[in-house]
């Protein structure tokens, strides 16, 4: 089971993201590493989990307030690590485009982002599926989705059916209201989803609490975690992510 660190990109600095709060969010404060700056951020957390992946949220281009490309490009260049990238993608260009401009990237296509039914169909059928990712962003407990989504209005298996059909491979279920807290993860949330789907490899994200829930996801068999604010503060460590791996 992989442990994938996350960085939240706002401004050309890496932020403390809480509960998807995007207003309060402050530059991150860490004792992996003196700096925001996102080069810095992102080589102390890929020391600590050993990893070759990192995802990147830009914040900026989820908010339809310009991106953060250039500063994505020198992260990749000085650390050569594969980024999920989550640029508020909502359709095949937009894809097509991060894929070009960022070599081996994944690209995450967030419910919140989604454009249409048409554009989740153009990116499953045109795109490898190795190079993208599907995110349920869950805002109290229901699916975040602009009006016209195929994801509006529908339950967590019923989202996951829409991605069954559409033969998608990687899921992430982020909870943004637990994103930060150390709430603790929806366990049954992803049960539910593997009994679903059992084909698709799922991630989980937001709430993470203790190293005894990195245990109980590999023992249901989860895919990966991705996890920022617990690293920070040392709930999980390298010396756990290497107990998870024996």
């Amino acid at each position: 089971m992989q442990v994938i660190p996350v960085m939240d990109l706002l401004d050309g600095l890496i932020v403390r993201a809480y509960r998807g709060e995007r207003d309060k969010y402050s530059p991150i404060e860490s004792p992996l590493v003196n700096s925001p700056h996102p080069v810095k951020v992102a080589k102390a957390l890929l020391h600590v989990t050993g990893g070759s992946d990192l995802y990147v949220a830009d914040l900026n281009a989820i908010q339809d307030m310009e991106d953060n490309l250039e500063v994505l490009q020198k992260v990749r260049k000085e650390t050569m690590a594969t980024l999920w990238i989550d640029a508020g993608t909502g359709c095949l260009d937009e894809v097509l485009y991060l894929m070009s401009e960022i070599p081996s990237c994944k690209v995450v296509v967030g419910s919140e982002t989604l454009e249409s039914s048409e554009e989740l169909e153009k990116i499953a059928r045109k795109c490898p599926m190795d190079r993208v990712v599907f995110s349920l962003d869950i805002k109290e407990g229901k699916i975040l989705t602009r009006e016209g989504s195929p994801f509006w209005g529908v339950s967590l298996e019923e989202g996951i059916d829409l991605l069954k059909e559409v033969e998608w491979e990687k899921v992430i279920i982020l909870t943004l209201d637990g994103v930060g807290t150390g709430s603790g993860l929806p366990l049954q949330m992803y049960e539910r989803a593997i009994q679903r789907a059992p084909e698709i490899s799922f991630y989980g994200g937001g709430g993470f609490s203790s190293k005894n829930e990195l245990f109980a996801l590999k023992k249901l068999n989860m895919a990966g975690l991705l996890v920022a604010t617990a690293l920070h503060e040392g709930r999980i460590t390298k010396k756990d992510i290497e107990e998870l791996a024996s």
